[in-house]
């Protein structure tokens, strides 16, 4: 009886964790865009800027951070950015972008 309590209750945590933590997207820091109080049109610029690079920018992070991750990168599968990959090279990576002006938001209203 207390051992199916048990499984009940971590697969609902499990679950839950699920919802919680769902996809995340890279976007622009707002924090660079609103620096000095630039106009919209200056904004809009440097999204279309970073974003132009932004390939560039995640291969170098993930190439100085997380190599063993850049055969994949080249195949076009992407970084994996949710909260389910942690590890000191996955935090790095984060990290770097982070300090290009990326950050990772969530796509799911559940998550934070």
């Amino acid at each position: 009886m207390v051992m199916r309590r048990l499984v009940m209750m971590g697969m609902c945590l499990a679950l839950a964790a699920c919802a919680y933590t769902g996809d995340r997207r890279w976007n622009v820091d707002m924090a660079l865009l609103t620096r000095d109080h630039p106009s919209l049109a200056q904004q809009q610029a440097l999204v279309r800027e970073k974003e132009q690079h932004f390939p560039e920018t995640l291969r170098a992070c993930v190439a100085a951070n997380d190599p063993e991750r850049l055969a994949d990168l080249d195949a076009g599968r992407g970084y994996p950015i949710s909260d389910w990959h942690v590890g000191r090279a996955h935090d790095a990576v984060l990290a770097c972008m982070r300090d290009q002006g990326w950050v990772t938001t969530s796509t799911s209203r559940l998550s934070p």
